[in-house]
């Protein structure tokens, strides 16, 4: 409890490090302990008067632009206080010096063991037993998150998101179209959706060309995938114009260097798959439903039906409890495809 509050909003976004924060404003009362947690609940008495809480986030707190006037004898304090996830101890850590992962690490229990030394709990993540083929060196203002998510990326597990405890969870990537739906918007009579919307398809940012290269001390290889026809954002349908994304790879497998190639090629071909595929993006209001950032949803809406993703939601939490929501769906393409690859030195 920290006095009278209004105005609070609590934001998931599913592409940022700390994937959730929070914002209100305070007006008379105590502020609340910014050196411990904020937990933020959403309490609701239903029609036959039973009450539940369920809880939205939990947060790290800083209180900023702080004004103090007098109501007779009393002083009130107004401000603004913003908060944002316990993934925030990870991320303002830097490592201050080179950090140095060794090879044979076992990827999802160092990632979990670095994030407890930080007393943090996570879901005690059971590990899929890849390790590291090689060591890899960290710089000096890397931030620790940026470990932590390395690690898991290169055992295909998703970066870290706090649970509604502030637990960290560590768990397997799992593609988009894969997902089970978790909720199920329909525009019925039972609908909690409320006028209003937006689609938006973004083919024109959507990449045609992923180059991908691999270096160490003895070597740099190099690939590129090339999308000739199957999309609107093809070379052929852009009159060869290139929208070009490029990655480093640190794990490749391969006893000669011509197999080496042979999987960086396929590496490059799979990731212009996953990011070639058109994205047609929707924003829609509803009342507040639990759900998570990257959960699957499907919205059946006059006679439509398809599938998509979290990618943001932000609840206001107001008597209505309006919650905006943004999703995403991948429209399938089918692509032809050429790879190239090499040696550089």
């Amino acid at each position: 409890t920290c006095g009278n509050i209004a105005g609070w909003g609590v934001d998931f976004p599913a592409f940022t490090a700390l994937k959730a924060s929070c914002t209100f404003d305070l007006e008379g009362g105590t502020q609340p302990d910014t050196t411990d947690l904020v937990r933020i609940y959403y309490s609701f008495t239903d029609d036959h008067g039973d009450t539940e809480s369920v809880p939205l986030g939990t947060f790290f707190v800083t209180v900023g632009d702080v004004v103090y006037y007098r109501d007779g004898d009393a002083l009130i304090e107004r401000g603004s206080v913003t908060g944002s996830s316990t993934l925030s101890v990870l991320l303002d850590k830097k490592l201050g010096a080179p950090y140095t992962v060794a090879a044979n690490t076992n990827c999802v229990d160092a990632a979990n063991a670095l994030v407890k030394s930080f007393d943090l709990k996570t879901n005690e993540p059971t590990s899929n037993g890849t390790v590291t083929k090689s060591a890899h060196t960290f710089e000096p203002d890397d931030s620790y998150i940026t470990v932590v998510n390395w690690l898991l990326s290169t055992a295909n597990y998703q970066a870290v998101y706090p649970d509604p405890y502030g637990n960290v969870m560590i768990v397997p990537y799992v593609a988009p179209e894969s997902r089970p739906v978790t909720q199920t918007f329909a525009d019925d009579e039972h609908s909690i959706m409320l006028p209003g919307g937006g689609l938006a398809n973004d083919w024109y940012e959507t990449p045609n060309v992923f180059k991908v290269y691999h270096e160490n001390d003895d070597e740099c290889l190099w690939a590129s995938a090339s999308m000739d026809y199957g999309s609107r954002a093809s070379l052929a349908s852009r009159g060869g114009r290139e929208v070009t994304m490029v990655e480093s790879v640190d794990e490749l497998d391969g006893a000669s260097q011509a197999a080496r190639i042979a999987n960086l090629k396929a590496i490059a071909q799979q990731r212009l798959i996953d990011n070639a595929s058109e994205i047609e993006k929707v924003a829609f209001t509803h009342a507040y439903i639990v759900m998570q950032p990257n959960d699957a949803v499907q919205l059946d809406y006059s006679g439509t039906t398809w599938k998509g993703n979290v990618t943001d939601m932000t609840i206001d939490l107001s008597p209505s409890t309006q919650c905006e929501t943004h999703l995403r769906r991948f429209v399938p393409n089918t692509l032809t495809i050429t790879t190239d690859g090499g040696a550089a030195w």
